[in-house]
């Protein structure tokens, strides 16, 4: 099972800059990139990487999708983001 992650930013650097530094390496990615999709073998995954945008206060910067199902994305907010690592942390587990 795979789990598809959505990253979107409005302004330049945005992402190339929360990439380099959540995985910790250059992840080749121009500065003026809006918009990063991500396919996870290992969904938990997710739930990293939707918390850092989240606990490090992006989520004015950052979009974040996600999709369980081919097509069908739920955009991940303040207000349901904790509903959303629940339910990926029980659909996987």
């Amino acid at each position: 099972m795979s789990l598809t992650l959505n990253l979107v930013a409005e302004q330049e650097n945005v992402l190339k800059n929360f990439l380099t530094k959540y995985f910790e390496k250059d992840m080749m990615v121009d500065n003026i990139t809006y918009e990063w999709s991500y396919t996870l073998e290992n969904p938990l995954t997710a739930t990293e990487i939707i918390s850092a945008v989240m606990d490090n206060n992006l989520n004015n910067l950052i979009t974040t999708w996600v999709s369980f199902d081919p097509n069908i994305f739920i955009k991940v907010k303040e207000n349901n983001y904790n509903d959303v690592i629940k339910y990926i942390l029980e659909r996987y587990s």
